[in-house]
């Protein structure tokens, strides 16, 4: 498994256990939906970067953009409501990590490719 691929699977998992924690701890039932699924086409991509890698990672880089901009919106609104932005900004975090190491793979890949002929 490629360094990318086990990054991307571990997202995925900690989105899972995010939505997990959602749930238990402040009974959100909307966590668990949206981090359940989020986590699991994370994972979904995961696997199949292995075989079909452009598949797979474009998947990805969906769900930590769409995890970009649901937690930014997230963050935002617990700072302008004076509450903590701790869990929304540790979400954002990873997203955009992960959205930069695809990127970043995204971007040798093409050299690489143009450097071939």
């Amino acid at each position: 498994m490629k360094k990318l691929q086990i990054l991307v699977l571990v997202y995925g998992i900690a989105l899972i256990g995010g939505g997990v924690m959602g749930m238990v701890k402040g009974g959100s039932t909307m966590s668990l939906i949206v981090g359940g699924t989020a986590g699991l086409l994370a994972v979904v991509g995961a696997i199949l970067a292995k075989d079909k890698p452009s598949l797979g990672y474009r998947l990805a880089g969906v769900v930590s953009l769409a995890m970009i901009l649901l937690w930014a919106s997230r963050m935002m609104e617990a700072i302008n409501a004076g509450k903590s932005p701790m869990m929304a900004g540790g979400i954002l975090a990873m997203s955009v990590v992960v959205f930069a190491a695809l990127g970043i793979s995204h971007m040798q890949a093409v050299s690489a490719k143009k450097a071939e002929g």
